[in-house]
Parts: C-alpha cells; structure tokens; sequence
C-alpha cells in the first residue's frame, strides 16, 4: 500500500484484486498462506510486489489476516457475482473503502480529468508535497482511473452523499466553458471554484487554495502558448 500524507491507499487495481480473490476463492477454498499465494502468482514472498499485492488486497476489502489470507464475504461475491447488477454493486462498496478516492471523486468531473488539476486537488486533501504528489501520481491516477465509474453517483445531479452543498448543484455548460476562479455570491461564502472543461475544482478559500487556483491557471495558460 502507499500512503501520501494520512492518506492510504491500494497501488494494484481493483481488477486485479478481485482476480487474486478469485483464484484464491476457485483454488484454495477461500483462504491460503502467504507463501503459498506468493508461489501461485510467481512472485517472491519477500519481493516488493507482492506486498504491493498483498497490501491492495486488505485495503480494497477482499482479503484479509497476516500470516494466512482470507478472501472476504465482499470478496467471494465480487469474484462471483450473480449478475452484472450485482457485480456493479459490490464494486461500488468496495470503491468507496478507500477514503483519499473518495475524497478525489467529490472535487472533480467524472467523466474526464487533467493530471494538472488532480495533482493540485490531491496536494490539497492529502497536504502532501507537491513533488512527492507528482512522483505518485502516474501509479495512483491508474488505479483511480478504474473506480471512478464507481464513485459517480447515481442520481441525475451528480452528486455524492458525502459531497458538500455547495458542490451538489448541477454544472451548467455557461459554467463549464468559463474557466475563470468562481466564489458564490454574497459575502463569506469561504469557496474558491475553478470550471472548465474536463475538471472542477472547488476549494474552501485560503492562501494555499489561491496559490493552487493560480498554478492550475497558469498550467492551463501554458496550453493556449504552445
């Protein structure tokens, strides 16, 4: 597992969990010693990977125990799903263990984000520095990548339970064109908000969220000089 600042959170995809759930489940009658798991998928139990692998597992819900590993409830139904309403479902549960995704998923689009923005979003919540952000971020966004269909919420207004008010109204497409920094109206609203297309950014107001504000605009800017 990796960590940036507080943060947790798995460095395989979720996939690729639920496949080594599945092999466990099918081959091993739902539990198996970390050396035997380690000798089935190839891997040395002493090797990086494989406490990579190990460590996504626990974090992702579909294993858990030390010394011998145990697929879960959660697991075992999302290595066997009784049909693909339930398969998104449990993805879904699973999706949201992981609170740093979570916490991404409430701030930006859904359908499509930048690596300039999701770089200062996770230099935001995580409060971690910019250069260790940017070092993670490659492994991190494609793993992210796999479980945003997940975290978008059902409803037409596109918003999460655990999404602030400010953030649960509908962006309209005046909104989305306008890349300039938004407060809401009325005095001490507190929020800083940057829209454009393909990201949103929606920060409580501070030095260090205009600073973010200005270096996404600036990166941006960047773009229209090439």
């Amino acid at each position: 597992m990796a960590r940036l600042g507080e943060y947790e959170y798995p460095e395989i995809e979720l996939n690729e969990a639920i496949d080594v759930g599945r092999r466990v489940a099918r081959q091993f009658g739902g539990s198996i010693s970390r050396s035997n798991l380690a000798e089935s998928l190839g891997m040395s139990e002493r090797g990086g990977r494989f406490a990579v692998v190990v460590g996504g597992l626990r974090l992702w819900g579909i294993a858990e125990g030390r010394s011998s590993l145990r697929v879960t409830r959660q697991g075992l139904r999302a290595s066997s799903p009784v049909d693909a309403d339930e398969a998104a479902d449990i993805r879904t549960n699973l999706s949201r263990r992981i609170p740093l995704f979570n916490e991404i998923a409430s701030r930006i689009r859904y359908e499509a984000f930048d690596p300039g923005n999701l770089t200062l979003v996770i230099e935001e919540i995580t409060g971690a520095a910019r250069a260790e952000v940017q070092q993670r971020q490659p492994a991190l966004e494609r793993t992210l990548r796999g479980v945003m269909p997940y975290l978008r919420p059902s409803s037409s207004t596109e918003t999460l339970s655990t999404v602030e008010p400010a953030m649960a109204r509908p962006v309209t497409q005046a909104e989305t064109r306008d890349e300039s920094v938004k407060t809401p109206v009325g005095q001490g609203s507190g929020r800083i908000r940057l829209s454009y297309p393909g990201g949103e950014l929606d920060l409580e107001e501070s030095r260090a969220s205009l600073e973010s504000a200005i270096a996404l605009l600036q990166e941006r800017q960047k773009s229209f000089d090439d």
